[in-house]
């Protein structure tokens, strides 16, 4: 379950604490990776590219779906190299605009909007795919939980970022 927290903390290796899903509306998320992050002019050419991104997915489909978002973004790397994200949408809104959302998958998200985007399409439990989404959520879900091997072969945990786009103004 999603803790909504105003106050972002980290843990000693800078990852995101609680080692959860954590609910952020697109201002606080802005307010703790960019601004309240020292030299954050590489976080603001990130951030602006994801806005961007944003603007352009709601111009397509709306807004009703959420992302998690993790990556070296969400941590206190001075330089990460980008922002990780996975919207949730609708299956049938997926569907519906297929053709116009290529370039909003990875590969080509990341050559034409700068993000490391990715999208899971959402059934209802009483769809015969609900299991296909199930298994994308828990997938992500052990993917954003836990950092990359280091060189040890050890892996952190660590708290990634969702955002309700609902609730969201741009």
């Amino acid at each position: 379950m999603a803790k909504h927290i105003k106050l972002i903390t980290f843990d000693k290796y800078g990852n995101l604490i609680p080692y959860d899903v954590v609910e952020s509306s697109l201002r606080e998320f802005e307010k703790h990776f960019v601004e309240e992050i020292r030299n954050s002019k590489h976080r603001s050419q990130l951030f602006n590219a994801y806005t961007d991104y944003i603007q352009k997915l709601n111009k397509i489909i709306g807004n009703d779906y959420f992302q998690w978002v993790n990556g070296g973004f969400v941590t206190k790397a001075l330089k990460p190299n980008d922002i990780d994200v996975v919207s949730f949408i609708d299956h049938r809104i997926v569907e519906k605009h297929e053709t116009e959302l290529k370039s909003f998958f990875y590969p080509l998200s990341k050559s034409v909007h700068y993000v490391d985007a990715y999208i899971v399409k959402t059934y209802s439990a009483e769809h015969l795919k609900y299991k296909l989404f199930k298994s994308d959520n828990l997938y992500w879900m052990h993917q954003f939980l836990k950092t990359r091997p280091n060189r040890a072969g050890r892996q952190l945990n660590k708290g990634f970022i969702k955002i309700d786009m609902r609730h969201e103004k741009l």
